[in-house]
């Protein structure tokens, strides 16, 4: 699990929340995530 802490780290905080966020959960969840990114580009 990804600690909450790396959400304010200083170099992430400065990115917008959106980006922070699909950062944390990439981060959080590396397996959905690739899985989503694959179909993504499967789909075309």
């Amino acid at each position: 699990m990804v600690n909450p802490a790396l959400a304010f780290a200083p170099g992430i905080r400065r990115l917008s929340a959106a980006s922070r966020l699909l950062l944390v959960g990439a981060l959080a969840c590396p397996l959905p995530t690739g899985l989503a990114i694959r179909t993504w580009f499967q789909a075309g």
